[in-house]
């Protein structure tokens, strides 16, 4: 995924990059270097995306709402 890809996808679903690193999780240094191109994220971090905007949307997080 690109920086502009996974910066779209924290604000199309109003996420702050601390929800974010919380949902996932990771550090917030992860989220951050991943949305300036410091940092490559992993192969799989499309699909846990994926996975968390599907969760958020079926309302199924049993875990602290996302701010």
């Amino acid at each position: 995924m690109t920086p502009d890809e996974i910066r779209a996808f924290r604000a199309r679903l109003g996420l702050s990059q601390e929800a974010l690193a919380r949902a996932l999780p990771c550090s917030v240094s992860a989220i951050h270097g991943w949305e300036h191109g410091t940092r490559t994220p992993g192969p799989l971090l499309a699909r846990a995306l994926a996975d968390l905007e599907r969760e958020i949307k079926n309302k199924k997080r049993v875990d602290k709402p996302l701010p």
